[in-house]
């Protein structure tokens, strides 16, 4: 008996330390989504303040708008990934690291056409400041 439950101490301290809990996860979540989906769009829109302009859009709305582009993302795939828990761990797993890899991706794709539009920029101002060649 004491030997079981010696097992399922040592088992239970594994999956804890093997994988995130559920908060820690929706902690991973939240902060990805931040950078792939909330701060692309905040990003968008304070170069486009008219589009709230044009709607006539409160302040209450624009906040509520906030809100929503922040934690609604994080929020529903967290409870996608603790439903998908009750069915099974490992699919809780499985669809954890999706997330995880889908959000990286998105902050991937962002730095990469920012490196290229920053190398273009600075690819052409470079090249007109370098003195010409000399021949020979």
């Amino acid at each position: 008996m004491a030997e079981v439950a010696a097992q399922t101490r040592t088992r239970a301290r594994r999956e804890r330390l093997s994988f995130p809990s559920l908060l820690l996860g929706g902690a991973h979540l939240a902060v990805l989504s931040a950078f792939a989906l909330a701060q692309p769009l905040f990003d968008l829109f304070s170069k486009n303040a008219e589009f709230f302009a044009v709607r006539r859009s409160s302040p209450k709305e624009i906040v509520v708008f906030a809100l929503a582009v922040t934690f609604l993302p994080p929020l529903a795939m967290l409870a996608v990934e603790a439903l998908a828990g009750l069915a099974s761990p490992l699919l809780r797993r499985v669809l954890h690291l999706v997330f995880v890899a889908g959000l990286t991706g998105l902050i991937a794709i962002q730095l990469v056409k920012r490196a290229d539009r920053a190398s273009c920029g600075r690819g052409h101002r470079g090249r007109a400041a370098l003195p010409p060649r000399s021949a020979g």
